[in-house]
Formats: C-alpha cells, sequence, structure tokens
C-alpha cells in the first residue's frame, strides 16, 4: 500500500529518490525485525505469551459472564411464573 501512495502521481519525479530511500529505510528495518524475530525461542517470550493468553482469559472471562447471566435470567423466570401461580 505504502509503494503505491509513493508512486501515485501525488509526488513529483524529482521526489523519487525520496520515495526509494523510505521504501529502503523500512523495507530494511522489517526484514531485520523478522530475520531477528525468527530466530527467538518463543517459549520465553512475554509478548507473545501474553498475546496467546489474553485471548484464552478474555474468552473465559466472557463465558463466566454469560452464565451468571443466564442463571439470573432462569430464577427470574421462575419466580414470575411461581407469583403468577400464586395471583392465580
Amino acid at each position: 500500500m505504502l509503494f503505491f501512495a509513493i508512486f501515485s502521481s501525488e509526488f513529483a519525479p524529482e521526489s523519487y529518490g525520496q520515495a526509494f530511500t523510505i521504501l529502503f529505510f523500512w523495507g530494511a528495518i522489517n526484514f531485520l525485525i523478522f530475520h531477528f524475530y525468527r530466530k527467538l525461542d518463543w517459549n520465553d517470550d512475554f509478548l507473545y505469551l501474553l498475546l496467546l493468553v489474553t485471548p484464552k482469559r478474555t474468552e473465559k472471562v466472557m463465558n463466566n459472564a454469560k452464565n451468571k447471566i443466564r442463571e439470573e435470567l432462569i430464577s427470574s423466570k421462575e419466580k414470575l411464573r411461581e407469583e403468577a401461580k400464586i395471583k392465580k
């Protein structure tokens, strides 16, 4: 996406050198990050473990909240049915 934005008609022909410099700079940074992070032992990386555990923890919290709401709804329905029986 950045490649097409740099070489669109918004850039003047004299700014192509600057555009190539920007592309080279970000390409080199991305290559270095990818190259060195690929070799890391991900079992000890804090950010990786955090990203791995957070969705599971969030899912548990959401499921617990849903179960509590279901239980409350069921109990309130039962109470309403009992009250309706008493009124009859």
